[in-house]
């Protein structure tokens, strides 16, 4: 709770949501070239005001996911001097969303899950 509240005014500044100590970015446009470069834009700001408010930032653990219905082509992103890792899929507070938000990968986990539990029974 009280990170939440430490953090809150830095929704003020980029289009932010926050899971735990987790911290999620959201972008949209036309291209698929111009959410990039927007969430790139985003990421460092959000990252300098982390730095600038004494927290670390791992980007080893940053992740970027682009939903497209179509088949993205693959990206590579860096930040600083850091490569970011660009998924086909995302782990947010335990659902699993696919680029292409098909929900093929989050049945699968989930019925994987339902088997283990239905053979442990």
């Amino acid at each position: 709770m009280l990170f939440a509240l430490f953090i809150s005014p830095l929704a003020d500044i980029i289009t932010t949501t926050t899971d735990a100590d987790d911290n999620y970015l959201f972008g949209s446009g036309e291209t698929e070239k111009k959410v990039l470069e927007n969430c790139i834009k985003e990421t460092k700001i959000a990252i300098n005001w982390f730095l600038d408010s004494g927290l670390c930032v791992n980007k080893m653990k940053t992740e970027v996911c682009v939903f497209n219905q179509n088949d993205s082509r693959a990206h590579e992103l860096v930040l600083g001097s850091e490569k970011v890792s660009v998924l086909k899929n995302m782990k947010i507070s335990g659902l699993i969303f696919d680029a292409k938000l098909n929900w093929y990968h989050q049945t699968v986990t989930a019925i994987e899950k339902a088997n283990k539990a239905l053979s442990r029974l």
